[in-house]
């Protein structure tokens, strides 16, 4: 039923199970029942709700074995990071990776492997998740599944993304995507053409970017969740930004800022409002723009780690605020655009 997007008649199977489950004292297949009940509501948009559910799921478990429930550890640390708690994700999924066997199941300690990687850089501890990464390549990326290959280009695509290694960026999005092609699964490698689409935005190729943005749009099918439109359209509103169309670059943010409106993922919320102050930039609407900077600047804040995007905020603001006659405002904001940038190479451990 989830797979077929019948959501209200899942969510309705599902919460009979879960008073079934209570009734007879069955932790376990309530546990099951809340982890599908999170995922309902993570396809909703729903992350908050999503977020405590599978909470419950761990807790009603009795923290279930990780390589048996790999997949429910994975997406409450997506979930955490998303909602700008890097630090709970990070602690869930070193707890679950120390209860595995160094000989256990190789892809369950690759994908938890690859989760705190992505914790960790959401946290802004670039370092780490090099390190992590590097010992997961160490240990064998080839000989798991495409699946997993997948996700560990992914997250090194991420990684690069973030220290501003725009071209090893754009080769490990390219691998991403087509390991995740390889392994059949369409979800998978349309959120991976659209981390694709961004890197190549970042390096002026708008013309590839496009197609991979009509592709990944094609593959998220005719009813995405809420969270997936919304980072889709985040990313067409900055295509159409860098081919000057700021009507319709404005037209999709707003657009995505409806549906990522509670402030579930703040960082795409914040990059959305960041496309909105620049079109009003440019038509001059000073007061408009003033605000949407702001507010993209305090989003973005609170993702913790996504310094290069802070500070690609913090720079735009400061050449508005210097074009509307605010000079000194304008140096103070461009200086920690400065300071940031020199932070994201001293955290990726650059001289």
């Amino acid at each position: 039923m989830i797979g077929l997007l019948e959501y209200d008649r899942a969510d309705e199977l599902l919460r009979g199970v879960l008073r079934d489950a209570e009734a007879a004292g069955d932790d376990a297949t309530a546990s099951l029942a809340l982890e599908a009940l999170g995922t309902i509501a993570t396809r909703r948009g729903r992350e908050a709700v999503a977020r405590d559910l599978l909470v419950e799921a761990i807790a009603r478990g009795g923290m279930p074995n990780p390589a048996e429930r790999t997949q429910l550890y994975w997406d409450l640390a997506r979930i955490h990071s998303g909602l700008g708690e890097a630090d709970a994700a990070i602690d869930l999924l070193q707890a679950a990776l120390d209860r595995l066997d160094d000989d256990g199941d190789l892809a369950a300690r690759a994908n938890l492997g690859v989760a705190l990687s992505y914790a960790c850089s959401d946290a802004g501890d670039y370092a780490r998740t090099g390190v992590i990464l590097a010992d997961l390549v160490r240990r064998g990326a080839e000989d798991v599944d495409a699946h997993t290959r997948a996700r560990i280009n992914y997250a090194l695509a991420r990684l690069a993304a973030m220290t501003g290694r725009g071209a090893h960026a754009i080769e490990y999005t390219r691998r991403a995507v087509e390991s995740f092609r390889q392994s059949g699964d369409e979800y998978s490698t349309a959120n991976a053409l659209l981390v694709h689409a961004y890197c190549l935005l970042d390096d002026g190729q708008a013309e590839e970017a496009a197609r991979a943005l009509e592709e990944s749009r094609r593959l998220f099918g005719p009813r995405p969740s809420a969270v997936d439109l919304g980072f889709q359209l985040v990313e067409e509103a900055r295509y159409e930004l860098q081919c000057g169309r700021w009507e319709t670059a404005q037209a999709k943010a707003r657009e995505a800022v409806e549906l990522l409106g509670d402030l579930s993922v703040p960082g795409q919320l914040g990059l959305a409002y960041l496309v909105l102050a620049r079109t009003y930039d440019e038509e001059r609407e000073d007061d408009r723009a003033d605000r949407a900077y702001t507010t993209s600047i305090e989003l973005l804040l609170r993702q913790n780690g996504w310094l290069r995007e802070l500070a690609k905020a913090y720079r735009w603001y400061g050449k508005f605020l210097r074009r509307t006659g605010r000079p000194e405002a304008a140096m103070d904001v461009l200086e920690q655009a400065s300071d940031l940038s020199l932070r994201v190479k001293q955290a990726a451990g650059d001289p």
